[in-house]
């Protein structure tokens, strides 16, 4: 019976090595495939990417525009601040801090007022860039919508500046 065995160690040797190169090469396949199907991914997430700065830059420049006409009044943007004033999300870490968040509610306040300058714009922008950096470092879906809302406001101060003449020729529009 042992001899039976030793006599079949040949064939099992061989069928394992067999059975080893072809696992061997349908993994290479599946690893080729695998390594396509994340770059398929990465160009989709590319251009989910591209679309939503494409959004972005429709509407900003449609409020913008929208307001320099006057179609949006301070009444619109008072409302805007007050919602945005309202809504102010908590500062939790690095980027959107206390010290910041209490500079966005003062000039938050002076918009609702209708006392803001370009100055005031300028630093909203930068603390939307923060908010906004935040948000995508935290994971944070609250910073990321509210952002959405503070970059409508700015368009619409952005445009309202341009109209009075206010918004300096040098600045990006």
């Amino acid at each position: 019976m042992v001899m039976g065995m030793l006599s079949q160690a040949p064939l099992v040797a061989v069928a394992v090595a067999v059975l080893y190169v072809l696992f061997s090469r349908d993994m290479a396949k599946l690893e080729i495939r695998l390594d396509r199907l994340d770059e398929r991914i990465d160009r989709v997430e590319e251009r989910l990417g591209r679309l939503e700065t494409a959004f972005q830059i429709y509407n900003s420049t449609l409020l913008k525009v929208l307001s320099r006409k006057s179609v949006l009044a301070e009444t619109e943007v008072e409302a805007l601040a007050s919602l945005l004033l309202f809504y102010v999300p908590p500062a939790r870490s690095k980027y959107f801090t206390e010290e910041v968040r209490q500079r966005l509610i003062e000039i938050l306040k002076a918009v609702k007022e209708g006392k803001y300058t370009a100055t005031d714009v300028k630093e909203l922008k930068q603390i939307s860039e923060l908010i906004e950096k935040e948000g995508r470092e935290a994971r944070r879906r609250d910073l990321l919508e509210y952002n959405l809302k503070l970059q409508m406001l700015i368009a619409i101060l952005e445009g309202r500046l341009a109209a009075k003449g206010e918004w300096p020729q040098d600045w990006p529009w």
